[in-house]
């Protein structure tokens, strides 16, 4: 009965946990902000050059709120993998949607990328988008 409740403490603070992660907290905008600052950090430490960011419009999906981006980077191989590793392991809950790799001549495995990345918001935040 113990190990139970343990149990259940633990999927409960997991729940709170999860949720804090997709809990919108301010506007579209400052949503959409919160998602490319948080792209800036991770292509800073991955180590990328960022040829251009910029954002896609918000959508609503069910009772969330989808956040997107669209990213182009260059750099080597390597580099590409640390980015998609950091975007999967960001505690922001982030999504590569679209991946597109190109190789360019400009030097040995040096790759032209192309990322469309999102992140789901739960919650209306301070502003509600249009249905």
């Amino acid at each position: 009965m113990e190990r139970a409740l343990r149990q259940q403490e633990q999927v409960e603070a997991q729940c709170k946990q999860f949720e804090q992660r997709i809990l919108a907290r301010g506007t579209d905008a400052e949503e959409s902000g919160l998602l490319l600052k948080e792209l800036e950090t991770l292509t800073r430490a991955a180590n990328v050059k960022v040829k251009s960011i910029r954002p896609l419009p918000s959508q609503r999906v069910a009772d969330y709120r989808k956040f997107i981006v669209s990213l182009e980077i260059e750099t080597r191989v390597n580099g590409a993998f640390e980015l998609l590793n950091a975007i999967d392991s960001s505690a922001k809950i982030l999504t590569v949607e679209s991946l597109t790799l190109r190789a360019l001549r400009a030097g040995p495995n040096l790759l032209g990328v192309t990322l469309v990345v999102s992140r789901m918001t739960s919650g209306e935040g301070r502003s509600r988008l249009p249905m």
